[in-house]
């Protein structure tokens, strides 16, 4: 019995125990396999990663593009606004030669109160897309730390199984040495 589980070195002579032999075997080829396995799921986990990432940052830019296409709108109306009050504010002068002084002062604070009101909406819509865009940008970051999440359970798990394989491998080749 002794002489099937046990072979002589050629070279040094030594009994080797042959289950041990196969045991090393299939743990280093488990090990490889398991190795390359997860460097293949890490290749293609980051590689989601990076075409998530790309896609979200194209979409910011294209955000950021409308964004600022709204912004430049915005100060062109503002630029009109202001060029509009001073052309107001030139009648104003001629009209000031013609007419009382009292009259002036109405026509003057109507106007600028019209311009403050234009002012305020135009302002308005500039905070409310750059809310929007924060809160884009918020949502989307919770999502990718969500999805990150879900990748490091999914590797634990992995990584658990892996263990128990591992684990459930040594019993056997301890129960096979045992039996032997």
């Amino acid at each position: 019995m002794e002489n099937s589980t046990h072979i002589k070195c050629p070279n040094c002579g030594e009994s080797i125990v042959v289950e041990d032999i196969i045991a090393h075997q299939l743990r280093d080829e488990f090990n490889s396999r398991f190795k390359i396995e997860v460097a293949k799921r890490e290749e293609k986990i980051t590689e989601e990663f990076q075409k998530k990432e790309q896609t979200y940052q194209q979409q910011l830019a294209k955000q950021k593009d409308e964004f600022s296409g709204k912004e430049k709108a915005i100060i062109e109306k503002e630029e009109k606004l202001h060029q509009e009050r001073l052309d107001l504010d030139k009648q104003i002068q001629e009209k000031l030669k013609e007419k009382e002084e009292k009259q002036l002062i109405d026509i003057r604070k109507k106007v600028e109160e019209e311009n403050a009101a234009k002012i305020k909406f135009l302002q308005e819509e500039k905070e409310e897309g750059v809310r929007n865009t924060v809160l884009l940008r918020e949502a989307e970051f919770e999502k990718l730390k969500l999805q990150k999440r879900i990748d490091v359970i999914n590797e634990e798990k992995e990584l658990e199984f892996a263990r128990r394989m591992e684990e459930r491998m040594k019993q056997e080749s301890e129960a096979m040495v045992k039996r032997a």
